[in-house]
């Protein structure tokens, strides 16, 4: 906490402060989510590393309060993710929201309803007014069996994007001038509910979230799920072997497109995002790799 008093006569009053557990933001923005109530975590599969969050409810999700970094404006953005639902049946199930949590303002938002026919996906953008801006389907229904799903949201060029299993699964034109920037201090972004409100995601588990002021191509989409769907595998490993996350050396094999990491506890080699085996020896001061051979130090 800190005061922004500089003179005589000025002072801050903290009156009522609230210490929350927040799960971490692996990005290089570092900013941590609240977590409200008990957010479940879980493996994506049998013995892999990978964890998802959820089921939720409007009183058990993650919620980020107001952040100018999710301003696009008039702009590209892009949400990606990965969810597991049956929800979507008989009711809707929010994904994500930004916007407003007092009433149904989402500047943007991305969930799963049985409006149009059960398991329809949705990506939407709104006026600061709570009516419908865009609203985009996905042109199939049905993707509430319980399985694994890639999602990205995108509006680009005037242009909102859903893909689906790495593939664009739907496009509409949108409003130019129209602005996801209005909500001011009042906006949060949620996962899992809108709020407090509705919409909670009873039914649904959801992992790798990515929210972007770029817009991938439709070539990179499909790199990212090709790459990602390798981590629901059963006994997937994705991270850096023992409990260091302090990189020593680094090496990369060209001739089998592996990267060798190493820290205190021993290599780890991995294959895209994949790690495919370790050591378990420690690694101080580098890694050579070439057709196949390593040594390290």
């Amino acid at each position: 906490l800190t005061s922004v008093a500089t003179s005589a006569s000025r002072y801050s009053v903290f009156d009522f402060v609230v210490l929350r557990e927040a799960e971490e933001d692996m990005s290089i923005n570092n900013k941590g989510i609240d977590v409200h109530g008990t957010v479940p975590k879980q493996a994506v599969a049998s013995g892999a590393e990978l964890v998802s969050y959820g089921p939720f409810s409007t009183t058990n999700r993650l919620s980020s309060q107001y952040s100018q970094d999710f301003n696009y404006g008039t702009g590209d953005y892009s949400v990606s993710l990965w969810f597991k639902t049956t929800g979507g049946a008989s009711s809707s199930e929010q994904f994500f929201r930004k916007g407003t949590p007092s009433n149904d303002y989402g500047a943007f938002e991305g969930y799963v309803t049985h409006v149009g026919g059960s398991g329809n996906i949705r990506f939407v953008i709104k006026d600061n007014d709570g009516s419908s801006n865009t609203v985009l389907n996905s042109a199939q229904q049905g993707w509430n069996d319980g399985k694994w799903h890639h999602y990205v949201g995108v509006r680009q060029n005037s242009v909102l994007k859903l893909y689906l299993d790495g593939r664009l699964n739907n496009s509409a034109a949108t409003d130019p001038t129209h602005s996801v920037t209005w909500g001011g201090m009042s906006e949060s972004f949620d996962i899992g509910s809108v709020g407090t409100l509705a919409n909670g995601a009873e039914n649904t588990e959801l992992t790798l979230m990515k929210v972007s002021g770029d817009a991938p191509t439709d070539e990179q989409v499909k790199k990212i799920y090709n790459d990602e769907k390798k981590l629901f595998a059963p006994n997937a490993k994705c991270t850096l072997y023992g409990s260091s996350d302090t990189v020593t050396a680094v090496a990369y094999d060209d001739s089998t497109d592996t990267v060798y990491a190493g820290t205190s506890a021993g290599r780890s080699d991995f294959t895209g995002l994949n790690r495919i085996n370790n050591t378990t020896s420690a690694v101080t001061a580098a890694i050579s790799a070439s057709n196949g051979l390593v040594v390290d130090e």
